[in-house]
């Protein structure tokens, strides 16, 4: 999804692309979040330890030691902050560098102590694409803001419907999220209140669309099987929340690449 996302970025812009710095880039930005990943495995073993949907990775099992997971994640963020610099630019390394520092230093610590921390996790997950972008461009334009704001819109709901069918694992990690702090009524109302928002916001790029009749259209039916999805998860059984959180989760991985496919289609 990183390189999907970061190349989209770089697509949609008024320039043609040069082979070299793209891959570099792209590279660059997918090293990123890999030594991210990579640190994050490693301040959380013990967390991790205790959910059984992480029991598995490979330092909780010990297969890989948590001190060469350490250099080794280190080693992956020097390397991207070096290419980024060489092969994008100034702006695109700071951008991954408020990305990378906001995941590890802010939002890890703070997914114990607020389920607000979902908010600030979504910032690192929608730089991607803004990455892409501003390798390009050297500027954030308002493409640039829609593709951060679809990213980081999408993820909020997104993680609130994997919290709801996950929501004991987290409790035994100590993990504060919105279904175990406020219930599973008031998780719902917000997945329906963060959907209703995420459909409108492909409408940031309008004015830069070339078939702004047919782009609106399009966007308006896509956003509306998938909100009125959001809406039957007020009305469903207790019984039945997970099952429609699964699939709710699952139409969240089909509805991103949809409405990026469609930007991609109708943007200059």
């Amino acid at each position: 999804m990183v390189f999907v996302t970061a190349f989209i970025g770089m697509y949609l812009t008024p320039y043609n692309l040069e082979i070299l710095p793209t891959v570099m880039a792209l590279v660059g930005i997918y090293l990123l979040v890999s030594a991210a990943c990579a640190l994050n495995c490693f301040i959380e073993i013990d967390e991790d330890s205790k959910m059984d949907r992480t029991k598995t990775r490979p330092l909780v099992t010990e297969e890989i030691n948590p001190v060469f997971a350490f250099f080794f994640g280190v080693s992956l963020w020097i390397l991207s902050m070096m290419i980024l610099y060489f092969y994008s630019n100034t702006m695109t390394m700071l951008l991954g560098l408020i990305a990378f520092f906001t995941y590890l230093f802010v939002y890890t610590p703070l997914k114990k102590k607020t389920p607000f921390a979902v908010w600030v996790g979504a910032i690192p997950g929608a730089l991607p694409p803004l990455m892409g972008h501003t390798t390009v461009m050297n500027d954030i334009d308002i493409v640039g803001i829609s593709l951060f704001s679809l990213l980081f819109m999408w993820q909020l709901p997104h993680f609130l419907a994997i919290s709801l069918y996950n929501k004991l694992d987290y409790l035994k990690a100590g993990f504060k999220i919105y279904p175990n702090s406020i219930g599973n009524e008031k998780t719902k109302k917000l997945i329906l209140i963060y959907t209703a928002i995420l459909v409108l916001v492909p409408f940031v790029a309008f004015s830069r669309t070339t078939n702004q009749w047919f782009y609106s259209f399009s966007i308006i039916c896509i956003g509306l099987v998938f909100f009125l999805y959001s809406v039957q998860g007020l009305i469903k059984k207790k019984e039945d929340e997970n099952i429609w959180a699964k699939k709710y989760f699952l139409g969240s991985l089909i509805y991103l690449p949809t409405i990026l496919v469609w930007m991609v289609w109708f943007i200059n």
